[in-house]
């Protein structure tokens, strides 16, 4: 998880302050603790672009692969938040073109693919991501959020430009959403969140997921979906070929250079994806560290005894993590990091698991989550 800022502006726009523009930055620390950079791109008539980005390494922990990156050609530069999965095949799709490659992070991958192939660039990513280009060449900004919107990207249009943020902080922090959206706070109380492409702020709207999005200097705006849930989708598909989909998933999304874990449960989600990192071998498993959460006390909830026959049955090692009780603090901290209301308690439940898995030096970590709406779990 990694926050990034970029303020695109229209010729002749008020100057931008550089200290600002850091302070905004910083208050995505949270998101990306390894790195923080800001880069100043001149744009035409005297105005000046700002792109920065909090980084927390998982793939390339080197400083090559910091970002705000630019192009190999000095064309583009790119800062983004995500993980693309089909990172070999692309790396092969851009060396056929010529393409040589500076790192081994999926951050170049995209940039280097978007300078070659432009837009369609997102219809060859297989992850998770939210990103934006600056093209120097075509003096345009690019907006990208992935298929299903796993990552965030808000956007502000004023009459000055553009701005986007993986959080709505930084972009109130520069003076968008100076005001409540009455409607969008409505909708939260009819519905426990505020839907997409509303925020809870006025002038300041979420990406839809699947969307991307072009802005010119002179102020033109083009969006375009780029995918959408196909309406025939097969609800009787075979076990076997939804089992060796999972799989599949699951051993992309364990490439990690940072230590990895699994969010075990007493579920059948989180269960399916224990089983199929089991399958992978003891090579690749091992490598995997399983943790789940007990609530001494409080036997009707406690799901760790499940989780440990699950991990004994697949011969995994797990630690469990107890969690006995949760302080008013962590309400604080859970709350804090929400950028509008969301009507869901377990948001402070698992932000103090997610603090208990840092403390045991994990930094990526799978999880079940999804599976149940997914499948139908929940009765209500």
């Amino acid at each position: 998880m990694c926050g990034l800022l970029a303020v695109y502006v229209s010729p002749n726009a008020p100057p931008l302050s550089r200290k600002a523009i850091d302070a905004a930055r910083d208050l995505m620390a949270q998101r990306g603790p390894d790195a923080a950079a800001t880069l100043e791109i001149p744009a035409q008539n005297g105005a000046t672009h700002l792109m920065a980005h909090r980084k927390l390494s998982i793939q390339d922990l080197s400083s090559r692969a910091e970002q705000p990156m630019t192009s190999a050609s000095g064309r583009c530069t790119i800062v983004y938040n995500g993980e693309v999965y089909n990172t070999a095949a692309l790396r092969r799709d851009l060396g056929e073109h010529g393409v040589v490659c500076r790192t081994s992070s999926d951050t170049e991958l995209i940039l280097e693919g978007y300078e070659l192939f432009g837009a369609k660039i997102v219809e060859k990513l297989n992850g998770m991501f939210a990103f934006s280009i600056w093209d120097r060449k075509d003096q345009s900004a690019f907006f990208a959020r992935d298929r299903v919107g796993i990552k965030p990207l808000y956007i502000a249009k004023t009459e000055t430009g553009i701005a986007c943020a993986s959080d709505l902080r930084p972009l109130r922090a520069l003076g968008y959403g100076k005001d409540m959206d009455q409607e969008a706070q409505a909708l939260y109380l009819m519905l426990g969140y505020v839907p997409t492409p509303r925020t809870i702020w006025r002038r300041i709207e979420k990406l839809p997921a699947g969307t991307m999005l072009h802005w010119s200097a002179d102020g033109t705006v083009r969006r375009e979906t780029y995918w959408s849930a196909p309406e025939d989708t097969d609800y009787e598909e075979g076990g076997e070929d939804l089992s060796q989909l999972i799989d599949g998933v699951v051993e992309e999304q364990l490439r990690s250079d940072v230590p990895l874990g699994l969010f075990l449960s007493g579920g059948l989600a989180s269960s399916v994806i224990a089983a199929s990192i089991a399958a992978l071998g003891p090579a690749v498993s091992k490598n995997v560290s399983a943790l789940t959460v007990a609530y001494s006390g409080n036997s009707p909830n406690d799901e760790a005894p499940v989780a440990r026959r699950t991990a004994d049955h697949l011969g995994s090692e797990i630690t469990v993590l107890p969690l006995n009780t949760v302080s008013g603090s962590s309400y604080r901290r859970a709350t804090e990091t929400l950028d509008e209301p969301l009507a869901y308690n377990a948001v402070v439940s698992q932000a103090a698991i997610s603090e208990l898995a840092a403390q045991a030096g994990i930094t990526v970590v799978l999880s079940g989550d999804g599976g149940d709406e997914v499948f139908g779990g929940y009765r209500w």
